[in-house]
């Protein structure tokens, strides 16, 4: 439970800086910062506590993070000068449950049940 709410106020407070940050410098050039931080901060974790560059996983996560840093911030830095950081988090999170149920059913063929699909629904709202 605690991790939970510690992710959900960094999440808040990333959202927050990273909206004033948009206004301040500019969507792009917001992103660009962020991704370079990013990928300083993940690669110093990763030499200092893991693998490296070696690993069996290193391809996947790094698919993961060019998607995920790549089309997923650089879309959200353009929509929090226009939206601001409060209906860009509410959208990031109503869209990430269907996009994850969405990509489960193409990717693997597992399909949710009437129920789970309620279930899910009363869940996010």
């Amino acid at each position: 439970m605690f991790a939970a709410f510690i992710t959900t106020i960094l999440f808040s407070i990333s959202a927050v800086c990273g909206n004033r940050a948009a206004k301040l410098l500019g969507g792009t050039e917001a992103y660009f910062w962020r991704l370079v931080i990013a990928a300083a901060v993940l690669a110093l974790n990763s030499h200092a506590f893991g693998a490296g560059l070696g690993g069996a996983a290193f391809v996947t996560f790094f698919i993961s993070g060019c998607i995920g840093f790549g089309v997923g911030d650089q879309a959200l830095f353009q929509t929090l000068p226009r939206l601001g950081s409060r209906h860009s988090v509410m959208l990031t999170l109503c869209f990430s449950l269907p996009m994850a149920a969405l990509l489960e059913w193409l990717w693997f063929g597992t399909s949710l049940s009437a129920a789970e699909i309620l279930c899910s629904n009363c869940l996010a709202t």
